[in-house]
């Protein structure tokens, strides 16, 4: 155990030049320090980053926010291509820089300048932190396929094709799957993409995203919003609210059961309103404090997930949904190939929604689609006036209405069966390649995947043709 207590956890860190004496200084060697600074950076660079954590058997990354070309994505992006457990640290001076890594997942955050008190936290904390996470290690959502793989195909495709984005999923018909595609997109990119993610039900019709993730909380959309207008209220300054809005929101950030990556959650929701008496509140209703909460919320998100998917409701007149709009940076348009789907579609967007928002957001998912149609995606997003996204085949098994109904994902609730029709393959493929429009690693993971299958079907037939030929003997 005594031996276990002095274990030396090596150190990297990523600072500015001024802050290099600083930091020599407070990681000198000793026998009651526990950390061992391998060697201070001054420029953070992810491939160099990733290359030094394989390496140099890197325990602890920490970094500050002024180091030259620091990304804080990019900086959690290491645990993904870290081959042992590692703590993700931020270390900076109180202020706007502190607040962010406050709430961006790191596992500790330190205030500068260093001194005695502040490295004796570290080295009382940090130990316990990485025996939390060693624990877990592997556990989690990169475990569910080969591991090493995932990780490997992650570490050479994760790059610049993708940015952090907040997506919404609309259409101006019930009934066509929007809040599907919204939970299946949300779950595909935190499951087979690794990724924080967080999906915000904002359907003041009614919001069934609970549902459909099985997620049981007394709050909702509602309770969010009523708690940041108090944290305004009860504060002077926006810095000591915003720090009050980041503390509460841990309790409305709802981990969605059974996604875990690494033994962490990666997947929340904050889940819609419960009636259509809360839709009534002025918190929701009205046009200025929806609009003020909305960005409040959404930039929050922002600074957390990386990404952020909203369900929205069908109405376009509705202060929440347009609000929605607003703070995306892409919406899906989910329709189905029904001609009074499409029509509803066209005469929304150019009516009432084109005069305000770019078009340019706006891109088709073409949900259940059937080969006896007679349309395809292309022609119904020409209808539209809008941009192909994807098709979305129907399962006519029924399969996405079972997962929905047992409150689990679709995708997830079957990656890792042998035995799927193919038309469910082909279904949950189609969601991936949905999400990999965003994320494009996941074109990778799911072609994984895919060989993966065929080599177990292959060795199925094979057994079974030696049987035949055994018995064929006999």
């Amino acid at each position: 155990m005594e031996e276990k207590e002095n274990k030396k956890l090596n150190v990297l860190v990523f600072a500015s030049p001024s802050l290099f004496g600083n930091i020599s200084e407070y990681f000198r060697p000793s026998d009651s320090s526990v950390l061992n600074l391998v060697m201070p950076v001054a420029t953070f660079d992810l491939r160099t980053a990733a290359s030094y954590l394989e390496t140099m058997s890197i325990d602890v990354l920490i970094a500050e926010p002024n180091v030259n070309r620091f990304n804080l994505s990019d900086f959690q992006s290491l645990r993904q291509k870290s081959e042992r457990p590692v703590l993700l640290v931020g270390l900076s001076f109180a202020g706007p820089d502190m607040e962010l890594f406050s709430h961006s997942g790191l596992d500790a955050c330190y205030m500068l300048p260093l001194n005695q008190t502040v490295m004796e936290k570290m080295n009382s904390e940090l130990p316990r932190k990485l025996d939390d996470i060693s624990r877990s290690w592997k556990k989690g959502v990169w475990a569910s396929v080969s591991t090493q793989e995932i990780r490997d195909i992650v570490s050479q495709s994760v790059d610049s094709r993708w940015q952090r984005s907040v997506i919404s999923t609309w259409s101006p018909k019930g009934g066509v799957g929007k809040s599907t595609v919204a939970v299946e997109l949300a779950s595909t990119l935190a499951y087979l993409g690794g990724l924080n993610v967080c999906i915000l039900d904002t359907n003041m019709n009614g919001g069934h995203v609970r549902l459909r993730l099985n997620i049981e909380s007394e709050h909702s959309i509602l309770s969010v919003a009523t708690m940041i207008d108090s944290a305004k209220k009860n504060n002077r300054d926006w810095a000591a609210a915003q720090k009050e809005i980041g503390e509460e929101m841990k309790k409305y950030l709802i981990p969605v059961p059974g996604l875990t990556t690494n033994g962490r959650y990666n997947f929340f929701c904050i889940p819609g309103i419960t009636s259509q008496a809360q839709a009534t509140s002025h918190y929701l209703r009205k046009a200025d404090e929806c609009a003020d909460f909305m960005r409040t919320l959404i930039d929050y998100l922002k600074q957390r997930f990386d990404f952020v998917i909203i369900d929205v409701g069908s109405s376009v007149n509705v202060s929440m949904h347009r609000e929605s709009f607003r703070n995306s940076d892409h919406i899906l348009v989910v329709c189905d190939a029904d001609a009074a789907c499409i029509a509803d579609t066209k005469r929304t967007l150019a009516q009432d929604l084109a005069p305000e928002f770019p078009l340019e957001k706006f891109s088709l998912v073409l949900n259940r689609w059937q080969d006896n149609v007679g349309i395809k995606l292309e022609e119904v997003a020409a209808k539209i006036g809008i941009s192909p996204r994807r098709t979305i085949i129907n399962d006519f098994l029924g399969g996405v209405t079972r997962a929905g109904n047992s409150g689990c994902s679709y995708v997830v609730s079957n990656y890792d069966k042998k035995d799927n029709h193919h038309i469910t393959e082909d279904c949950m493929r189609q969601f991936a390649e949905l999400a990999a429009t965003f994320f494009p690693t996941i074109s990778s993971v799911w072609s994984k995947h895919e060989l993966a299958l065929k080599k177990t079907k292959d060795t199925s037939k094979a057994r079974k043709r030696g049987l035949f030929g055994l018995f064929g003997k006999g």
